[in-house]
């Protein structure tokens, strides 16, 4: 068969030099990395000398094809000028077979200059990706014309394969490929690297409010104020590429980006990058008529002092990321330990709760309303506990907040109620009597376009009138949207169920939604009692609270009481109930039960 090396090359693109530099940024096609793989160390010097006289200037030769996988690692050459005498041998089959191990995505073009190859090694040599044939003597004008279309055709490659579509930053393949690099680097060299992770705060509201669009020219405008700070500090190499440079940005997804920084002096070299972050992103950004000001959030993983391979080293970024969210944003945080703990902590919390529901291990507790002035039991309020198998009763601040992140608050809010519901009637059928009980009922469930309506088929089920029920809302569940939540207040109130604002006061400031909504309590948040005896400030604004109640003709409800003064305090302003220790703890179902039977009038 006659050997026609043009037909390799015949399949790659040939395009204009100039457009496809200003497609691939500030790349060039002279800065490519080359190495040159020729046994003949005169034959290597000469044809190195000749790519540097044609403008390429970033070149490594070995006479050794034992090192070519090392260097492929280290170097990370664009294309590789082979010699086919460097196949002859002991170690040619390794050679080949390193490059054919190498990822697709990441195997660069081979160039092998031959002469007289053998049928099976020509094939083998074939079977490789973006390979070609060069017949020796070779033409110059050939191998420049070849290397430049098989760069150009790498470069294009990449660009679709390693880079993010939208703001033309390298995409998560490629963050995770340089990661794996810098992590080995450091390994075997010495030294530290670090990774930021960076997520606009905020992001999904401006996408709400003004759509996707504006969100993705948001995101444009950020990598383009991301690159300008990165290549404003000391560390970005002379080449100015963004991808061999010290720092390298890159887009994960949605609104998170990365830095990678390699070889840095010390680990707080990270927290300076990250303070000139911070404030570049706070750049005014216009969308129509609209100015927008976003903030970020950072977290940072060392490595090796974080990790020893990717997935260590991306965790603990993560969770450095999310304790800045959780810090409210615009801050950075550098991974802690204690960080991960609490990470698997809360997701083995969330696997189990999920579990708990289906498994009947959820408990309501049941702590008394009590009438000031005589003492009764006037109602409950039903208190969700987690019967643990095995770490015993937990109480809602262990798993609460976790419940309202991972969405379970919906499935377990419609639990409480309905459990709550189904205990009171099986009370008032064994002839205890209990006049109404409460339940609290969380932002996510209030949210819901057809709470109202789940509301009233459970009340159906258990035979129950809404009287017998009173809903405890937070005020910003109340606040979040007014008009809606008027509408599903006003619902509720039709079906006779009493509406309560729980925490009142420790929330929005305005004081006209106590006119507007239908309310019939307000429960004094236990914060503001604590203090009534030692603080004179505290005692003026609980009777305060209890006055304006009374005159708006809301009962007024004290959470917390814990000793007899403060209970006299309630009994001289009139408090109407009070719920704390003072009278009892929450109990479960028997001991509550107990204590109804022993309340009962003779």
């Amino acid at each position: 068969m006659n050997e026609q090396p043009s037909h390799a090359a015949a399949k790659l693109p040939t395009v204009n030099q100039a457009s496809v530099a200003s497609r691939l940024q500030e790349a060039s096609i002279k800065t490519a990395k080359i190495l040159i793989v020729q046994p003949d160390e005169a034959s290597a010097d000469l044809l190195q000398s000749f790519l540097i006289g044609a403008g390429y200037s970033n070149i490594v030769a070995t006479p050794d094809s034992q090192t070519v996988p090392t260097l492929l690692t280290d170097f990370k050459p664009d294309v590789l000028l082979l010699d086919s005498d460097a196949l002859i041998g002991l170690h040619g089959g390794d050679l080949l077979d390193a490059l054919n191990n190498e990822h697709p995505g990441q195997q660069r073009p081979l160039m092998v200059l031959s002469a007289n190859l053998d049928r099976k090694l020509k094939l083998r040599i074939l079977q490789l990706r973006n390979t070609q044939l060069l017949a020796k003597p070779v033409d110059p004008a050939e191998l420049l014309l070849r290397l430049r279309n098989a760069l150009i055709a790498r470069a294009l490659q990449e660009r679709a394969a390693f880079h993010d579509e939208l703001t033309g930053l390298p995409n998560r393949e490629r963050y995770c490929d340089r990661l794996d690099w810098a992590i080995r680097y450091t390994q075997r060299y010495g030294g530290v690297g670090a990774v930021l992770h960076i997520s606009l705060d905020r992001f999904q509201q401006v996408v709400n409010a003004l759509g996707w669009g504006v969100g993705d020219r948001l995101l444009r405008a950020t990598a383009q104020n991301l690159l300008q700070t990165v290549r404003s500090t000391d560390t970005i190499s002379r080449n100015n590429d963004p991808e061999d440079s010290e720092v390298m940005l890159s887009r994960l997804a949605g609104n998170e980006f990365t830095a990678l920084l390699t070889t840095i002096d010390r680990p707080d070299r990270a927290a300076m990058i990250a303070r000139r972050i911070l404030p570049s992103i706070q750049t005014p950004f216009r969308a129509g008529s609209h100015e927008l000001i976003s903030t970020c959030s950072i977290g940072i993983a060392i490595f090796p002092n974080d990790g020893n391979n990717r997935d260590d080293i991306l965790r603990a970024a993560n969770n450095a990321l999310q304790h800045a969210i959780n810090q409210g944003g615009n801050t950075f945080n550098f991974y802690a330990k204690d960080l991960n703990d609490r990470a698997i902590e809360r997701l083995n919390v969330e696997t189990n709760l999920r579990r708990a529901i289906e498994n009947d291990e959820l408990r309501l507790y049941y702590q008394p309303k009590i009438d000031v002035a005589s003492g009764q039991i006037t109602g409950a309020e039903a208190l969700v506990r987690w019967q643990h198998p095995t770490l015993g009763i937990i109480g809602p601040v262990g798993f609460i907040t976790v419940a309202e992140e991972c969405g379970a608050i919906l499935a377990l809010g419609d639990w409480v109620l309905n459990e709550a519901c189904r205990q009171f009637d099986e009370w008032r059928q064994a002839g205890l009597k209990l006049p109404r009980v409460a339940v609290n009922v969380s932002l996510h469930q209030f949210r819901q376009a057809d709470f109202a309506e789940k509301v009233a088929g459970i009340l159906a089920a258990h035979g129950l009138a809404g009287q017998h029920v009173v809903l405890e809302l937070t005020e910003s569940a109340v606040m979040e949207n007014s008009e809606q939540s008027l509408r599903s207040l006003a619902r509720l109130r039709e079906l006779d169920i009493e509406l309560a604002v729980d925490d009142f006061g420790t929330g929005y400031s305005s004081l006209s939604y106590l006119t507007r909504f239908p309310l019939s309590e307000l429960k004094v948040d236990r914060s503001f009692l604590a203090s009534i005896e030692s603080d004179r400030h505290s005692a003026t604004l609980v009777a305060a609270i209890i006055s304006m109640g009374h005159q708006l003709g809301l009962r007024v409800v004290a959470e917390g009481v814990e000793t007899g003064q403060q209970l006299q305090f309630l009994r001289e302003h009139q408090c109407n109930e009070y719920q704390g220790y003072y009278c009892s703890k929450p109990l479960p179902v028997a001991e509550f039960q107990a204590l109804l039977a022993a309340n009962a009038p003779a």
